[in-house]
């Protein structure tokens, strides 16, 4: 997988499914979202944006990024 992009519709699909399984009510803590974008080699802004693309709302922001 590319650090910088989510390339395909599948790479980005089981992205989008990771982030799912960790929200609550379509809601991810932004601790848990940079977490995850950590693991997944991905930037948090990308991964932010894409959450925000599939109506996943980003709460408890610790830094104002999102």
């Amino acid at each position: 997988m590319n650090p910088l992009r989510v390339e395909s519709y599948t790479e980005k699909d089981e992205i989008v499914e990771v982030l799912r399984s960790y929200a609550v009510k379509n809601r991810i803590a932004c601790g848990r979202l940079r977490k995850i974008a950590k693991e997944l080699g991905l930037p948090s802004n990308k991964l932010g944006a894409l959450a925000k693309e599939y109506n996943i709302k980003i709460v408890a922001c610790e830094l104002g990024c999102f």
